[in-house]
């Protein structure tokens, strides 16, 4: 019996009759017989689905994050499921792979790196204090960088706070303070009457 990677035997057919493993040719026929070779599709041929996640630069790592070993049927189009990754997206539309007998089929998924919004402001209104910084997008997992502190005369900026160590999977909003100054200089002036009622220094 011939083989097939993929697929298992089912019989000779003739003439496309239903397929046997064994065939008997009667005594006195004549002319030539062409049998084929019928198979069928494994219902377990394996395939793997690779999943890789954007890297900070845009490109997408020569490992995947994970792999799927599976099985299909051969010569048949698959489409696996998505996973779910934290501060990824993955794609909308998945191109169908043919699971190849030889069990060499791979799929592979890119999951984009998201970006989040790192915004700014004051834990109460201080007048006169510095306009608040523009927002910023950060990508997932990447360094924030923080604005410049905020200034306000006679007062001490405290930072913005809460700043993550990377860029969580969720929009961020970075609060700043102030803290009066206890050395703030002031000047105090005596004035002395004068006999018309008039004041001078």
């Amino acid at each position: 019996n011939p083989t097939k990677l993929g697929y298992t035997f089912a019989g000779w057919s003739l003439n496309n009759d239903t397929p046997s493993t064994t065939r008997t040719i009667k005594t006195g026929t004549t002319g030539n017989l062409t049998f084929v070779a019928t198979y069928t599709p494994n219902n377990n041929t394996p395939y793997k689905v690779e999943h890789y996640k954007m890297n900070l630069d845009g490109n997408y790592p020569k490992t995947p994050s994970e792999v799927d070993n599976l099985t299909g049927t051969t010569n048949t189009k698959v489409t696996p499921n998505v996973k779910t990754y934290e501060g990824f997206t993955a794609p909308e539309t998945i191109t169908q792979e043919t699971i190849k007998g030889d069990g060499t089929t791979e799929v592979v998924i890119n999951y984009t790196r998201n970006s989040y919004e790192v915004s700014y402001e004051y834990d109460k209104e201080y007048n006169g204090a510095s306009t608040l910084p523009s927002a910023q997008t950060v990508k997932y997992e990447d360094t924030i960088t923080v604005a410049a502190d905020a200034t306000l005369a006679g007062y001490t900026f405290n930072g913005w706070v809460t700043v993550p160590e990377k860029m969580p999977a969720n929009d961020v909003t970075l609060t700043g303070s102030f803290t009066a100054n206890t050395d703030t200089s002031y000047t105090v002036k005596h004035y002395i009457e004068k006999l018309d009622g008039s004041y001078e220094l």
